[in-house]
């Protein structure tokens, strides 16, 4: 795969080498690299990005932290295969969550409008804006396991975001690279709830089963809160991982 497709927007305020990291994370996610691909050196990546081994090496930890690739003493940098799990306590997005297991994520936009914020959203702390961006999505990986998700972000931070395409492109990436927000953390709470008529049908399930619901509270670098989604998976494929430090 040749490096022009790693997108780099030296106007941003978003670092070089968390653009780099990102440009990379999605490449993977759409498939245009894969499971056992080898990432192009540093000294390549430095040729033909322009960019300093510092930015180049930064990006590539974070692709190893975060499970993206692994580094081969003597060969080089490739993009692993992982098992799929939902992983709290990281903030990615789906794309890079499902690619992460070697498996193709899949997204339908039901609705993306603006509209005025609902009541539920606007008694959420920290979201004040009275117009809101509203995502409603079907999500998969492989063509099964599909999870519905509710998306609403203030539009005044987003103005015009409707004309993009979320099938295509990634909703994180989109925030970081056409609106300059970096996203800093995310509150998640996990509940059950049992299953409505509507999204029985959308994830093909009995009426009245009851859910995994994970509530997502998204904040950018200055604490504003940016996003909030609620997605509802069904608890016969969906697994939690968690990583726990030790108490030191």
């Amino acid at each position: 795969m040749s490096t022009s497709s790693f997108y780099i927007d030296r106007s941003s305020s978003i670092p070089l080498y968390e653009q780099l990291r990102s440009s990379i994370a999605d490449a993977i996610s759409r498939g245009d690299l894969k499971p056992g691909t080898q990432l192009p050196t540093e000294d390549i990546m430095i040729d033909e990005c322009h960019v300093s081994r510092q930015v180049v090496r930064q990006a590539y930890n974070e692709l190893v932290q975060s499970g993206f690739v692994v580094r081969e003493r003597g060969r080089g940098t490739f993009v692993k295969a992982r098992n799929y799990g939902v992983f709290l306590n990281k903030l990615l997005s789906y794309q890079e969550e499902i690619t992460r297991s070697g498996k193709i994520p899949k997204t339908v936009v039901l609705q993306a409008c603006q509209i005025s914020t609902p009541d539920k959203i606007s008694s959420i702390d920290g979201f004040t804006d009275e117009k809101c961006f509203f995502l409603e999505r079907l999500r998969s990986a492989d063509d099964k396991e599909p999870i519905y998700i509710q998306t609403y972000l203030p539009y005044s931070y987003f103005p015009q975001i409707e004309k993009y395409n979320f099938e295509k492109f990634s909703l994180y990436r989109t925030i970081s690279s056409k609106y300059g927000i970096a996203l800093s953390k995310s509150k998640r709470t996990l509940s059950a709830e049992n299953a409505t008529q509507k999204i029985s049908n959308l994830l093909k399930v009995p009426k009245n089963k009851a859910l995994l619901l994970l509530e997502s509270h998204t904040f950018d670098k200055t604490n504003r809160l940016v996003e909030v989604s609620f997605e509802y998976f069904s608890s016969d494929y969906c697994k939690y991982e968690f990583e726990v430090p030790a108490e030191r």
